[in-house]
Formats: C-alpha cells, sequence, structure tokens
C-alpha cells in the first residue's frame, strides 16, 4: 500500500515500469527512457525509495545507485512480483551491456514516442512539452 501523502503521477508509473522491464536501471537510464532531466528522476526516485516502491542501492563505494522495483512497485503496478535479483560484481558488466542495449533499441524503434504520444492522449501532455522531449529522443539517437 502507497504511504498516505504520495500522488502517483503518469511518469512515476513509466519509471516503475522501467524498472519492472530491467533486473535494474541507474538514474541517467530512467532520464533517457522517460525524457527527463536526471535531477527530477533521482529526485522522484528518492521519493518513491521512502515510500518503498524502490530501493536502491550502490553495488561499490565508488559507483552510482543501482534502482531496483519492490515488490510492493510490482502490486502497484499491478503486475506478477517478480523475484529480485540484485547483481553482483561479476554480472555488472553483462547486465549494464544489456541495458544499454534495451535504451538504444526503444531509441530506435521509437517506442518512446509511442508512449509519449499515448501519455498526450490520456493525460493531457501540452503540445509544448511533447515537442520537447519528441526533440530529445530524435537528439539522443543521433
Amino acid at each position: 500500500m502507497v504511504k498516505k501523502g504520495l500522488q502517483i503521477s503518469e511518469r512515476d508509473l513509466m519509471i516503475l515500469k522501467i524498472l519492472y522491464r530491467l533486473p535494474w536501471a541507474m538514474d541517467w537510464h530512467i532520464a533517457v527512457l522517460i525524457g527527463e532531466a536526471v535531477k527530477y528522476v533521482f529526485g522522484r526516485l528518492n521519493q518513491l525509495a521512502r515510500t518503498g516502491l524502490v530501493e536502491r542501492k550502490k553495488l561499490l563505494a565508488d559507483e552510482e545507485v543501482r534502482n531496483y522495483l519492490t515488490a510492493e512497485g510490482c502490486r502497484v503496478l499491478g503486475f506478477e512480483v517478480k523475484k529480485k535479483r540484485v547483481p553482483k560484481i561479476g554480472r555488472f558488466e553483462h547486465d549494464f551491456d544489456v541495458i544499454d542495449s534495451y535504451i538504444l533499441d526503444c531509441l530506435n524503434f521509437d517506442l518512446i514516442q509511442t508512449e509519449l504520444l499515448a501519455l498526450r492522449d490520456e493525460k493531457g501532455l501540452t503540445t509544448e512539452d511533447f515537442d520537447r522531449l519528441i526533440i530529445f529522443s530524435i537528439f539522443i539517437q543521433i
């Protein structure tokens, strides 16, 4: 159950869905996929972590934080609860390559634009915001 006072937005649901699809993701992975600034994603992930929907851990002290979806996060999405697999150092490079490939595939096949169109139609995303996100996704493809 989500803590009282937290308003889950469409972008939060997008973040949770990304974490459901991937074994883990860094803040900038999510920022690229949803078309937001890393600082915004960092703040939202911290709020989601405080409510127990996301878990944030460091594999090594000098590394970036990795984000995992918790069982509670799966329940909020209405998806089957997945067993969490925290990567060990040996699997980190492989997982990192897989996640980077996933992001590249999303950009190449315009999946981001499809999700943005659905978001625009369902929730009334403004034309200015929509155009900014489309330009951002095209810029990343170059």
